[in-house]
């Protein structure tokens, strides 16, 4: 056997994407992948229909059975081969595989020549297995077909081994030993001298043995036995070292001698009292022949002895003699006594009587055969009776003759007791016979009414009973025919009586059998048919339903008519090679055409039987159009999503249960850098070491989920490079439902990435333009409140001025109190300006947006001119917020300043409210596009000319713009759109001619209530600190000096930065406390700090600042700043600084004034 053009193969891989892949590569050597399997139920349940000449077999397949234990079951039941397919081995493992006997292993990820070679030389291998299994199953039928039994010698191991049928001859079994001194004991004592010659001359010239002896059997018997065999190895000596050979049991054999001879004793003792020459024939050879009355023919019995009898014929007689004996012995018609010539010893012919009788001596046939000379015999008539009750005893039959006129017995053999079940001295006669036979008394008296025997056509009279019931001695019931022949001419009547009851007892159990075969081929659910001849010569009714025809109609077609024109051939052929006896059962797939039902597929198993006496072919044919279908349809997917993968511009990566690559498409190589055969096998490479842990956490919700997993990440490719991807997840269920392999589809993200990196620096460009451009809105009114500010705090510092000059003390303090708070509102505007005019990066916080909104609303009032009135309703706080103040705080500036320019210079009211509003899925009065949840409503009205329909529509489009050039943008409600939005709110505008217009925002409100707010404790006790102030305005560095002092500091203070340095480097000890501002020249207060903190770490550093434009948090904690303060800063603030630094705990970079960018 070889290896099959295009073998077919069975996948058995729970990885949906691995099995893909493997059969691709095996369609594409030209193998037929004829299935797929994901659990080891479905790989014997396929296998067992779609019979593959090989099976690749994953180890760890998912389910309570895994590979090793199907490949198993396969082996068994089918003895298909198979390829087990792993990734890695354990040593736990390898056992249990071994055991499965596998005809390779393909080690995951694979390699497409490992593949090829693998299950080239699996099919080889198994082609191979298979021919030398049939060798050993020709050997088996050839051992099987002979009685005999075959025997193994070693005589270098002195071990021997029989066959079951060497074994069954001596009643033993395989459990006997198979020690050589052990079997030489079971041979009979006289037999060993001549076995143990015979052993002794075999040489290698003469390397046969013949011998027969006796062996002792398992029951106590000694078996005759007819060793043949022959040396098959040598020692060195040249002595046999190995014979094998044959057993035959010659016992019955031997009996058989024995009871001839025993014969030929009885018929020598006979013949003493007989005056006619009696031979005694065996297969037509003479075994005896009486010497003493055999003398005027002139031989010995030494000389006749084994002669054939027609030896002693004259030749013209041997032809006509020799027939009749027979013919006789065929139990056919022959004269018993007829005239023949006899050669004597000299060669003279003399004419002699013969008669021949048949004699049946212990199972054997013989010929009895009296000679007397032509002349006068009746002395010698008495002489021969002896001899016949001898042949009538023996005959098979039973024999009986009954006195015609009483009924009596005359003679019985012991046959005819044994067949009536009755001894013979309880059958005297005739009536006793039936009493005995028949107890019933109405069945007894029509039996003796019929008992005597009608006329033949041969002048006898003749009756003949078949298959009648008769009851034995122990009152069993048996079956006999009889017949009965009346000799009137005698006075007697011949009895024969025979047993059928073991005939009737096959042919019930015939019947029995064809019943139950009958009603299984009528109730398969199989179609079944029987073709001869190519006609269909019987059909189940499953086949009938089948091919949609009658059965009678059925019944007759040509086969060839059925079936598919495109699978003739091939199906014809199967038949044809099937209808000898001698060809084993074969399956094979192929189109049956059925009426009204279109072309269906059938796996057709066929094999030889005899119908009616003549060679057929038994077809079962299993309905598969269904799976076929299923098979084409999902073959036609699986090509379908092949080409969907090698077209796809998306990366297509396939993972299995323990998170490793078995799918890497062509888009993922371009992509990432690494050919398949790099991460095929191995684990994901798209997540970095210290990442995997998280990686692994996605992938189990992917698996455990019923939706894609979408994620954003960011990779290194195999060169390095930074790919930012999105990547979409998506769980792979086999057909449990349980999710093994992961399905994941990458898209390069990276340019766009990159320009959306770009268009958010733009609108950060666009929005710092927005902020500045606000800046430059409220400039006037800001300069107008800091008119105010100087103006109070210039009039009460003349104030305090006189009143000093007058010497009155009292009234300046009043006066310097005043100016502090005027200064305070200054300071607190000036804040403001900062917060809402920095470069801000557009993060969000928690944050309470009822102070940011207020604050906002009190800034705008010096922004609208006198004749527009500003009025305010605003919700108290708090309103915890995910939001970015100073975003929130540009829309309201953005809804004003839109407003103040609706009026066009005249005059007209601005009002802001501001509320909570709650809505569910259920709300009507919810607005388009909002989900469900808390919201902060904004509301800005007011009373211009409003906006028509067309205006209305196109409000928020950037750079859309009603107003006369040079005077806004366009970008005023398109940001406050864009703002909203982004913090998941809507912007909804409402506005009619001559009526005004009306803004609402919608900002999300969070759940959680914002952290209580600490207020500041008194400040901790300092003691006295050396402090090392830093400042380039003279005017502060006294005055730092002076309320330092104050405090009880020490103070060593710098107008300039260098000669602050060199003081330090001087003796780094003699400071506990560095207080620097941030913009001085030639060294600013990072610079500073960082160099002294290089030279003693861990001193407390104070950076004071105006704005902190240029300050992270990242930059002040490498220069080893602690806490940062922004200007003008208050006693107390700076008193609760040295308080902290001095306790070594660092107030948040933000203690007063805006966050640092």
């Amino acid at each position: 056997m070889t290896p099959p053009a295009k073998a077919s193969l069975l996948i058995v891989e729970d990885e949906f994407i691995v099995a893909q892949h493997l059969r691709a590569s095996l369609e594409s050597m030209g193998y037929e992948v004829a299935g797929l399997a994901d659990s080891a139920a479905e790989a014997v349940e396929l296998a067992e229909r779609l019979r593959p000449d090989l099976v690749l077999m994953d180890i760890f397949l998912a389910g309570p059975s895994d590979g090793i234990e199907a490949a198993m079951t396969i082996r068994r039941r089918l003895g298909r081969p198979v390829v087990f397919l792993t990734a890695q081995l354990d040593d736990d493992i390898i056992p249990r595989a071994a055991a499965a006997q596998p005809h390779g292993y393909l080690n995951k990820p694979f390699k497409i020549k490992e593949v090829q070679a693998v299950v080239e030389t699996a099919l080889h291998k198994a082609a191979m297995e298979a021919e030398l299994a049939a060798g050993q199953e020709r050997l088996r039928l050839i051992l099987d077909a002979t009685s005999d039994g075959a025997w193994d010698c070693d005589l270098r191991a002195d071990r021997v081994f029989l066959s079951e049928k060497g074994l069954a001859l001596l009643g033993r079994d395989g459990q006997d030993p198979h020690d050589l001194a052990a079997w030489l004991g079971l041979v009979h004592p006289d037999d060993l001298p001549s076995l143990e010659a015979v052993a002794q001359a075999l040489r290698q010239d003469a390397p046969t043995l013949d011998v027969q002896l006796r062996l002792l059997g398992a029951d106590g018997q000694w078996r005759f036995l007819h060793c043949r065999g022959r040396a098959v190895a040598w020692r060195a000596d040249g002595a046999a070292g190995r014979v094998v050979g044959t057993l035959t049991d010659i016992t019955a054999q031997k009996a058989d001698q024995a009871e001839l001879a025993e014969a030929r004793e009885r018929f020598m003792h006979l013949a003493r009292f007989t005056s006619d020459a009696l031979l005694l024939i065996h297969d037509g050879k003479i075994v005896h022949f009486n010497p003493a009355h055999g003398q005027s023919l002139g031989y010995g019995a030494a000389d006749l002895e084994g002669v054939e009898f027609t030896r002693l014929l004259a030749p013209h007689d041997r032809r006509r003699v020799g027939g009749y004996h027979r013919r006789r012995l065929a139990g056919e018609s022959a004269p018993e006594e007829f005239v023949a010539d006899i050669v004597d010893v000299d060669g003279q012919i003399k004419p002699m009587s013969l008669r021949s009788q048949l004699a049946r001596h212990q199972g054997r046939q013989l010929v009895l055969t009296a000679m007397r000379p032509l002349k006068g015999h009746d002395a010698e008539t008495a002489d021969s009776n002896g001899l016949t009750g001898a042949v009538l005893d023996n005959l098979p039959v039973g024999l009986a003759v009954f006195a015609l006129d009483s009924g009596l017995c005359i003679y019985m053999n012991d046959n005819y007791g044994r067949v009536v079940g009755w001894p013979k001295a309880e059958l005297p006669s005739v009536s006793k016979i039936l009493g005995r036979l028949f107890p019933d008394r109405e069945e007894r008296r029509k039996r003796l009414a019929d008992v005597r025997p009608g006329p033949a056509s041969d002048g006898r009279q003749k009756r003949q009973w078949n298959n009648i019931a008769v009851q034995t001695r122990d009152h069993g019931r048996r079956y006999i025919s009889t017949m009965s022949i009346a000799v009137p001419d005698h006075g007697v009547i011949i009895s024969t009586v025979w047993d059928v009851d073991s005939q009737r007892r096959a042919e019930r159990a015939l019947a029995a059998s064809e019943e139950k075969y009958r009603q299984l081929v009528e109730n398969a659910g199989e179609a079944i048919v029987i073709v001869q001849d190519g006609a269909v010569r019987l059909a189940n009714p499953s086949a009938a339903r089948f091919f949609g025809l009658p059965p009678a109609e059925l019944a007759g077609q040509n086969i060839a008519g059925l079936i598919h024109p495109d699978d003739r051939a091939k199906a014809l052929a199967l038949y044809a090679q099937h209808q000898s006896a001698a060809a084993p059962p074969a399956a094979g797939p192929h189109r049956m055409l059925r009426r009204d039902l279109g072309p269906g597929w059938v796996e057709s198993r066929v094999a030889p039987v005899e119908w009616e006496g003549r060679p057929a072919v038994l077809a079962c044919l299993t309905d598969v159009t269904e799976a076929v279908q299923a098979q084409e349809s999902l073959k036609e997917r699986n090509e379908t999503l092949q080409a969907m993968i090698n077209a796809s511009p998306l990366a297509v990566i396939g993972l299995n249960h323990r998170g490793e690559v078995v799918l890497w498409s062509g888009a993922a190589q371009a992509m990432f850098g690494w050919d398949a055969e790099e991460v095929l096998g191995r684990f994901n490479p798209l997540a970095a070491p210290q990442e995997r842990a998280e990686f692994e956490r996605h992938l189990a919700r992917a698996r455990d989920g019923r939706q894609a997993l979408h994620l954003e990440m960011t990779c290194k490719a195999k060169d390095g490079r930074p790919v930012d991807m999105t990547v979409h997840v998506a769980p792979v269920r086999g057909s449990d439902g349980r999710a093994g392999s992961l399905l994941c589809l990458v898209e390069d993200v990276s340019e766009r990435r990159r320009q959306e990196r770009v268009w958010a620096r733009l609108e950060e460009h666009l929005s710092q333009n927005r902020r500045l451009e606000a800046v430059g809105v409220l400039a006037s009114g800001v300069a107008h409140e800091f008119n105010n500010i100087l103006a109070a705090i210039i009039g009460y510092g003349e104030l305090a001025k006189e009143d000093l000059q007058e010497g009155r003390i009292d009234s300046p303090l009043h006066f310097l109190d005043n100016q502090m708070k005027a200064a305070e509102r200054g300071r607190e505007l000036v804040r403001q300006i900062l917060a809402f005019s920095r470069h801000g990066s557009g993060r969000r916080r928690r944050v309470d947006l009822a102070p940011v909104l207020a604050q906002q609303v009190r800034l705008l009032r010096a922004v609208v001119p006198a004749n527009v009135a500003l009025r305010a309703e605003l919700c108290e706080g708090p309103l915890s917020a995910e939001a970015d103040p100073a975003q929130i705080q540009q829309v309201l500036l953005n809804l004003t300043t839109n407003a103040v320019e609706a009026f066009d210079g005249g005059d007209g009211s601005i009002i802001f409210q501001t509320d909570v509003a709650a809505f569910d899925e259920a709300d009507a009065a919810a607005p388009p596009g909002l989900a469900p949840g808390r919201y902060l409503r904004l509301r800005v009205d007011d009373d211009g000319p409003g906006m028509p329909q067309g205006v209305l529509e196109r409000a928020c489009e950037p750079f859309y713009t009603t107003k006369k050039q040079n005077r806004n943008a366009g970008l005023g409600l398109a940001e406050a759109h864009g703002v909203i939005s982004a913090h998941g709110g809507r912007l909804i505008l409402h506005s009619r001619l001559e009526r005004g217009s009306r803004v609402e925002a919608f900002i999300p409100l969070c759940d959680k209530p914002l952290p209580a707010a600490t207020e500041p404790g008194p400040a901790p006790d300092q003691g006295c600190a050396r402090i090392l102030f830093v400042d380039d305005e003279r005017s502060l560095v006294e005055i730092a000096q002076r309320l330092l002092t104050n405090m009880g500091h020490r103070v060593e203070a710098f107008g300039d930065a260098r000669l602050a340095l060199q003081a330090f480097v001087d003796d780094p000890q003699a400071y506990d406390l560095l207080i620097s501002d941030q913009s001085m020249p030639h060294l600013s207060g990072l610079e500073l700090a960082a160099r002294v903190t290089a030279l003693r770490p861990g001193l407390p550093v104070i950076i004071c600042t105006g704005h902190g434009q240029q300050l992270t948090p990242q930059s002040l904690a490498r220069a080893g700043v602690g806490q940062l303060l922004y200007k003008p800063v208050d006693k107390r603030e700076l008193a609760a600084a040295i308080g902290r630094a001095m306790a070594g705990r660092a107030a948040p970079l933000s203690t007063t004034g805006p966050l640092p960018s």
